[in-house]
């Protein structure tokens, strides 16, 4: 589920018209000519519960633009904050263009802080382009007592829920483990847009569909649910919230349950950790569970993202974790993200398996694409050299930090053009997009940054571009970025997660810093002044890498195995029925595929 977290409680601050170290009713005459800064969240003296928690605020260096902020906590090593995020209180207050994203964000998990320590403090200092650097106010706040360990308010009833839920099964046969005929598949996800993970399920189910009879069921509907029953794989919408209490919980488990008992599945494949009721179906069904996680977040901080405050009741917090933990085998598409499971699951169960693209269906676009012809239908000039950034415009995929590195350089690139495709009105990303277009307008770069919905046609977009970005501060392995790779466009992307996996700098695209505005500003004049002979032997060196180790039909053969050999032998390990070539911790020998 997509976080509202941020988006609140920027709402709370909204909603107070005073800013934070200003004159009651708003800012004094020439405020704004000196650097200036604050935390506005959390507030001096607040008391907040041992958990993950957001550190708020925000800086302004007039006639330049923060380079990085970085963030302690009591005293800790400095960390990265996420930078140029909205701020929608500050625009009416002052001219400066970098007014609209001059927030930032950084989210320390404070759950295993020591019982004896109750105040925390937070330090900031902001480096800006140009060289300076403000060192904000610090915040100390109180940590409440640790609480116990979650117990049901009522097990009894609890208990008898779960057992209610599992009545539709009592009369059912034993259905005999799967020979190695047609295996009956359960996928349960978390919505059907067009966004990678979602578009993942769509394929890999279309490549399993001979070997495989399929239902899905999913938490939210969308425009993908389409082409999944044009495929006859029919959709199963459901109840896209079911995680605020107990009894709802439990309803939505004994819905699924009595809608799953008559389809005698062989297992069930999880989409995403938000999709976790899945897990929780399998172990109710007694059937193997297959979990495809591409979030790349530990536990804790994930569901601290992925729901509002108090919104994840901690009894269905608890089954989503022991539904994980009792996965057959939980998959990642980067060895950096499986990393991050290894206390919560039996490392054995754990693998990394780099996911595929579709390979055919990207030569089949490039050679039916006309460049020049595209290029004319989206009204972008022959000449332009374009910069690509293709995703949902949302704050962990930097959209505004790209614009403002892109700012650094523009004016040495005349023919340069930044194209951002990801524009949408869904809430948890609204106002983020608001102040993009702002900033775009305040910083004089309409005639260079152009703003796009979020589209059906990627290829298109792949065919006209000349650098592929990615921004991102939270990725495990963007599929644009394999796209880009097997299109034979060269591809500039922070350091995230698995990305280093796929990406040798200077050989098979180019990597910069995560949260850095500097460093993402040199890698695209980089990447804009290589020679075409730079170039193109990376494009060829990149198209090889993908095609190499990210074939769709050889992902899902390897997905096939393992739901196979679990619908035959529900207890085998996965680096058994991989023949031991994947990653799994711990064990003499393995390693990732490739």
């Amino acid at each position: 589920m997509r976080s509202q977290t941020r988006q609140d409680r920027w709402s709370g601050v909204y909603k107070r018209p005073v800013i934070r170290g200003a004159r009651r009713g708003g800012p004094g005459r020439g405020f704004f000519r000196r650097v200036v800064g604050f935390i506005d969240f959390p507030q001096q003296g607040e008391e907040l519960p041992r958990a993950p928690v957001q550190v708020l605020g925000w800086c302004l260096f007039p006639g330049s633009t923060v380079a990085h902020v970085e963030v302690s906590v009591n005293g800790g090593p400095m960390e990265r904050a996420r930078i140029a995020m909205d701020r929608g209180d500050l625009p009416r207050h002052t001219g400066d263009p970098v007014a609209p994203i001059s927030g930032f964000e950084h989210k320390p998990d404070l759950s295993d802080t020591p019982d004896d320590v109750r105040t925390v403090r937070i330090e900031a200092i902001a480096h800006a382009v140009d060289g300076r650097t403000h060192r904000l106010r610090p915040v100390e706040f109180v940590l409440a007592p640790r609480q116990p360990s979650f117990r049901d308010e009522d097990p009894a009833a609890a208990a008898e829920l779960r057992e209610r839920s599992m009545r539709p099964l009592a009369r059912r046969e034993p259905r005999p483990p799967s020979g190695g005929g047609q295996v009956r598949l359960l996928a349960y996800t978390h919505m059907l847009v067009h966004g990678g993970a979602s578009l993942y399920l769509l394929e890999l189910l279309r490549r399993l569909n001979g070997g495989f009879s399929c239902d899905v069921v999913t938490l939210a509907d969308g425009p993908l649910r389409e082409d999944f029953e044009a495929l006859g794989i029919p959709v199963h919408v459901t109840d896209g919230f079911p995680i605020t209490s107990v009894a709802r919980y439990e309803g939505h488990l004994a819905e699924i349950v009595g809608w799953a008992a008559a389809g005698d599945y062989d297992a069930v494949l999880v989409n995403t950790l938000g999709a976790f009721p899945g897990g929780d179906l399998a172990a109710r069904l007694g059937v193997p569970a297959v979990w495809a996680v591409h979030e790349s977040f530990a536990l804790p901080m994930f569901w601290h993202t992925a729901y509002p405050p108090g919104a994840l009741h901690p009894y269905v917090r608890r089954q989503a974790e022991q539904a994980l933990a009792s996965a057959a085998a939980v998959v990642f598409e980067a060895e950096a993200t499986r990393r991050l499971f290894l206390g919560d699951v039996d490392p054995e169960r754990l693998v990394t398996l780099p996911y595929g693209v579709e390979l055919e269906a990207i030569d089949a676009a490039r050679a039916s694409l006309d460049r020049a012809q595209a290029r004319e239908e989206l009204a972008i000039d022959p000449d332009a050299q374009v910069v690509l950034c293709l995703g949902t415009i949302e704050p962990r995929k930097s959209q505004t930090m790209l614009a403002a590195a892109f700012a650094q350089i523009a004016h040495r690139h005349p023919r340069a053009q930044l194209v951002l495709v990801g524009e949408t009105r869904e809430q948890y990303c609204a106002t983020y997009g608001e102040s993009l277009r702002e900033y775009v307008r305040r910083a004089g770069l309409g005639e260079c940054v152009r703003i796009e919905p979020v589209t059906d046609e990627p290829y298109k977009w792949h065919a006209v571009a000349d650098l592929l970005v990615c921004a991102s501060d939270v990725e495990s392995l963007p599929r644009v970025i394999l796209e880009a790779m097997a299109f034979g466009t060269p591809v500039l992307s922070t350091r995230v997660f698995g990305v280093p996996e796929l990406i040798e700098d200077g050989h098979t695209g180019y990597l910069c810093e995560m949260r850095d505005v500097p460093d993402l500003a040199a890698g695209i004049e980089r990447a804009l002044t290589a020679t075409d002979a730079e170039r193109g032997a990376i494009a060829r060196a990149a198209s090889d890498r993908v095609r190499e180790r990210h074939d769709a039909r050889a992902y899902a053969q390897r997905i096939e195995e393992l739901l196979r050999g679990f619908a035959a032998e529900p207890n085998a390990l996965p680096l058994d029925l991989l023949g031991g070539t994947h990653a799994v911790e711990g064990r003499p020998g393995a390693h990732s595929a490739r």
